[in-house]
C-alpha cells in the first residue's frame, strides 16, 4: 500500500483549490457484524493465466494477461511463461507510472516525511469535513465494516482512504495484489532476457517543492473514493469470481463477467490540474497505454519473439492496443 501512495504522491505534482466545504454533524457509524468469504478455488491447483499469442511474418508477440486483484496465495504453474520467456529475446515489463524514479536512497530518506504528509488532507481537515454528508455517511459504514478503529484514515485525502477500503476490502475477500516480483521477471533474470522499462515516465526535476506544493493543496478525489465505494458493496463477488476465472484461464468466462475498475477516475483525478499538466500528468490512463504501446512497436522491429504482460481487461476489448496491433497486420492465431 505505501508503495502505492508514495508513487501517486509523487505523481501529483499539482493541486486544484475547491471551496471549503461546510461543516457538518459527525455521524456514527453503525457496528457491522465480521465479513467472511469461503476460500477461492482454483481449478487445476495451479493457476495458468491465458497466455495471448500474435504473429505477423516470422515475428511473435505473447502477451499474459494480468489481474488485479488475484486469489490470495495463488500457487502458479509457471511453465507456459517460462517456456515463453526462454524462447523470446525481449521481454516488457508491466504498464505503469514511474515518477521521479532517479531520486536515490539517500534523497529518498530526506523527502520521506514530506511522502507520509501527502497522504493527508490540508490543514488538518478530516473526511467529516471535507466530503459530502451523503458520501461521509456510506464512507462511516464502510469503515467500520472494512477498517474498524483506524482513526488515521479520517485524516487521509480521499483517495488515500480509497487506498485503504480497497486493500482491507479484497484481503477479507481472499483476494490480494500481484506480488511484487512476478513470475515474468523472474523467469527474465533466470533465462538473461533484458527487459524493458515500458512504464510512463513523469520527471520531476524538484521533488522537495513539488511535494510541499502538493501536501498544500486540495485533490478533485471525492469520485475517487465514491467509485470505490461503489466497488467494495457491489463488485466483491465479481471480483472473486474474475479471480477465479482468470486463474484457470478461463477467458470464456471472463468475457461474461463485469469490470468495475475505479482507478482510472482515481488517475484523473491526478492528472487534471494545471500544475499536473505541466509535469505531463494527464490522461494518463491513456498516456500509459500509448507508451506501452510505442515500447511494443519497437521491440517488434527489432527481435522476432517477444514476451509482453497487459491487464486482462484490455485484452478482451476488441479495440485498444489488440486493435491498434491488428491494424498494424497482426494476427491473433492463439486467443485463449
Amino acid at each position: 500500500m505505501r508503495r502505492a501512495w508514495v508513487s501517486l504522491a509523487m505523481a501529483a505534482v499539482c493541486a486544484g483549490v475547491f471551496a471549503a466545504t461546510p461543516v457538518k454533524t459527525p455521524i456514527t457509524p453503525a457496528v457491522s457484524k465480521p465479513v467472511v468469504f469461503a476460500p477461492i478455488v482454483v481449478v487445476g491447483q495451479r493457476a495458468t493465466p491465458a497466455i495471448w499469442e500474435l504473429r505477423k511474418g516470422n515475428k511473435t508477440l505473447w502477451i499474459l494477461g494480468t489481474l488485479y486483484p488475484v486469489p490470495k496465495g495463488v500457487d502458479w504453474d509457471p511453465k507456459p511463461i517460462e517456456q515463453r520467456v526462454a524462447v523470446s529475446q525481449v521481454v516488457l515489463g508491466p504498464m505503469g507510472l514511474s515518477v521521479g524514479e532517479d531520486i536515490g536512497f539517500l534523497r529518498g530518506l530526506f523527502l520521506l516525511p514530506a511522502l507520509r504528509r501527502s497522504r493527508f488532507n490540508p490543514d488538518g481537515q478530516t473526511l467529516h469535513e471535507v466530503l459530502p454528508p451523503p458520501l461521509y455517511a456510506r464512507w462511516s459504514q464502510a469503515r467500520a465494516r472494512w477498517l474498524g478503529e483506524d482513526k488515521d484514515v479520517e485524516r487521509f485525502r480521499p483517495i488515500y482512504a480509497a487506498f485503504e477500503l480497497d486493500n482491507a476490502a479484497i484481503d477479507k475477500a481472499g483476494l490480494a495484489p500481484p506480488r511484487r516480483k512476478s513470475i515474468v521477471e523472474q523467469a527474465a533474470k533466470r533465462f538473461g532476457i533484458p527487459m524493458v522499462d515500458v512504464r510512463l515516465k513523469v520527471e520531476v526535476d524538484a521533488p522537495r517543492q513539488a511535494l510541499r506544493e502538493f501536501n498544500a493543496s486540495k485533490l478533485d478525489d471525492t469520485r475517487c473514493l465514491e467509485e470505490t465505494l461503489d466497488r467494495v458493496d457491489n463488485d466483491l463477488v465479481h471480483m472473486r469470481e474474475r479471480a477465479e476465472a482468470w486463474a484457470a484461464g478461463d477467458v470464456e468466462r471472463l468475457r461474461t463477467l463485469p469490470f468495475r475498475e475505479q482507478w482510472e477516475t482515481c488517475l484523473a483525478a491526478l492528472g487534471s490540474t494545471d500544475v499536473a499538466r505541466e509535469h505531463g500528468v494527464s490522461n494518463v490512463p491513456q498516456q500509459m497505454e500509448a507508451r506501452w504501446l510505442a515500447e511494443a512497436r519497437k521491440a517488434m522491429a527489432s527481435h522476432d519473439r517477444v514476451f509482453a504482460t497487459l491487464p486482462v481487461r484490455l485484452l478482451l476489448r476488441n479495440d485498444g492496443v489488440l486493435g491498434a496491433l491488428r491494424a498494424d497486420g497482426y494476427v491473433v492465431v492463439a486467443e485463449p
